[in-house]
Parts: C-alpha cells; structure tokens; sequence
C-alpha cells in the first residue's frame, strides 16, 4: 500500500507539473472539460471500464482506441503525461504554441511534450497555414524561370539520350537528334 501511495504521488506530482506549465490553470481544464460534449462520457468509461456502443470515427471511439494510454485525475483526462485539452481551451493553447511563430515542425514538436487532443496535428497545420507572418518567412523554394534547348541549325548538332525499358526484358539506349527528331 505504501508503495502504491507512493506512486501515486509521484505521478500526481508530473501531471501537475504538466499543467503548471500551460497558459490555462487546473482548475480551467477542470471546468472546460466537465463542459466539453466528449470528456465527460470519457471520464465516466475509463472509470467504469466499460465504454459505450460508439460509431468508428467518433469522438468516443478514437478515445476508447487510445484507451490503454488515459488516466484520470481530478476529472482531467492525461493521455499518457499529457493533458488532454477540452475544445474550449484549445484556442488558447495554440495560441501559446504558436507564440514566436516556431513554424509547424516545432510547434507540434512543443505540442506533443505538454497536451493532447485528437486532431491536433490538424489544428496545429491549420494555424500555421492561416498565419500570414508565418507564410511569409516559410522556407521557399527558389523559382526559376524554365528555359527551353535553343534550336538547332543542322542534324546531329545535339542529340537527346535515354534508357528505355525493360521491354521484353531487354533494356534499350535511345538516341534522338534534336534537328530531324529521328532516333
């Protein structure tokens, strides 16, 4: 039994550390979630252990998927050391991950040390698109303008070479004049 104490605390201790370090306090996730149309039947499945008849896709069913990873604490649902953050506070996270504009690798990066919620690798995307700043200093790839051969003035003056094949299990080496198009 003491042992048993003694492991719960600690791991009290980590979720409470978890949530210390988000711009919403315990007592906000307690209320969002009591208030969100999902976590309360997650709530109730995981400590009754039986989960209702859900569609696959839903809400309730991505959850009871992911149900060997849920704990409850103080009618907070952790996914693994991670809170698991009701709709309503969602806002407000994103818009703490996203402060400093990390761009979307490290912001899913941060993501996945401290919260959790089903989609959030969306949400996180969607974000970063609809950020105009972040657009602006996204990686780029240089354009460049195509250029086409120039033209050619007399037969074999440049010639186009390719592999061909397998044809027939043969491999053929195709040779083709630029001037007259004949291979």
């Amino acid at each position: 039994d003491v042992v048993i104490a003694k492991v719960e605390s600690d791991v009290s201790a980590v979720l409470e550390e978890t949530v210390n370090r988000l711009p919403v306090s315990w007592k906000d996730i307690q209320d969002a979630s009591e208030r969100d149309y999902v976590l309360p039947g997650v709530v109730d499945a995981l400590r009754s252990g039986k989960w209702p008849d859900c569609m696959p896709g839903s809400a309730l069913y991505n959850f009871r998927s992911q149900e060997s990873h849920l704990t409850v604490k103080d009618n907070c649902v952790f996914f693994g050391e991670r809170i698991v953050v009701p709709r309503l506070l969602r806002g407000r996270i994103l818009k703490m991950l996203h402060s400093g504009h990390p761009g979307q690798t490290r912001m899913k990066l941060l993501a996945r040390s401290y919260v959790y919620w089903i989609g959030m690798d969306t949400d996180i995307e969607r974000t970063v698109r609809g950020c105009e700043c972040c657009q602006r200093a996204a990686k780029m790839p240089v354009k460049t303008e195509l250029t086409p051969w120039p033209e050619t003035n007399r037969a074999m003056e440049r010639i186009h070479i390719d592999f061909a094949g397998p044809q027939e299990g043969k491999m053929y080496l195709v040779v083709v004049d630029a001037y007259s198009r004949w291979p």
